[in-house]
């Protein structure tokens, strides 16, 4: 039995949307719906994230392998997959271990570098520092009030990221497993296919204009994994297009997926 939630949309060809490092599969419902009407879309929460089983593990292996399970189990003999950083990441991997069931790849606002070594400190902090302070809250009883009140020394973006990993109820849980991803985040900031040979697979990666994960100093290793591969850029938008400029998010995936091969 997979232990994988997943969201589901429309009918067609498949398309899988891979939600990023604190995400969830209701992060990217808006876009799913609208590449619905000539696709059928599957937005999955990854392991320890939203709706899907908390475990002990979150390695690349084990993400690549809750996604090939789910596409398994629901039979699907040929999908595009988009994915966003982490998600971006596990598309990688799954262009080397089922080449043959992916038609065309979307990986959004991420390199195949390993990004303890090169992304700048503060960001790479930062998804420490979220963590610490997720486990420095006291959710159980609180309302929505109470906990902007507590949470108020944050900027608003992590403010709102945390409230959305509440789940609600009499006590509030957690969506996320925070004990299990902090342990695991040099595993998530890694180089996930380091040292594979290159891929043939068309791979299109999308990058955010104001946002620094892909740099020019990484296109000569994109091209070393991925020979056909493209660099689109998304204006007004940092790490977070899905959010900071969807429209052109969708314009943009919407004419890859419908160009031929």
């Amino acid at each position: 039995m997979n232990n994988i939630y997943y969201r589901s949309f429309g009918k067609g060809e498949t398309v899988i949307i891979l939600h990023g490092l604190f995400g969830c599969s209701d992060n990217w419902i808006s876009i799913a719906k609208k590449i619905s009407k000539n696709y059928r879309v599957i937005i999955p929460d990854f392991r320890n994230h939203g709706a899907s089983s908390n475990l002990p593990s979150h390695t690349y292996n084990d993400l690549e392998t809750d996604i090939i399970n789910l596409i398994s189990d629901l039979n699907i003999q040929k999908t595009s997959v988009i994915g966003h950083s982490m998600g971006g990441k596990t598309t990688m991997g799954l262009l080397y271990k089922i080449p043959k069931i992916i038609n065309k790849a979307i990986i959004i606002d991420i390199a195949p570098k390993d990004y303890l070594l090169n992304i700048n400190k503060l960001e790479n902090n930062k998804h420490s520092m979220f963590l610490k302070e997720c486990k420095n809250i006291d959710i159980v009883n609180k309302n929505t009030s109470e906990l902007i009140n507590e949470l108020k020394h944050l900027d608003n973006d992590d403010i709102q990221l945390i409230l959305k990993n509440i789940k609600r109820g009499k006590p509030n849980k957690w969506k996320l497993n925070i004990e299990v991803l902090e342990d695991n985040l040099s595993e998530i900031s890694s180089n996930n296919i380091y040292l594979r040979d290159s891929s043939t697979k068309e791979v299109h990666f999308v990058k955010g204009e104001q946002s620094n994960y892909i740099k020019d100093s990484d296109i000569n290793s994109i091209k070393k994994y991925f020979p056909n591969s493209s660099i689109h850029v998304i204006p007004n938008s940092g790490h977070k297009i899905h959010i900071d400029n969807p429209e052109n998010l969708f314009s943009t995936i919407n004419q890859i997926l419908n160009t031929m091969n």
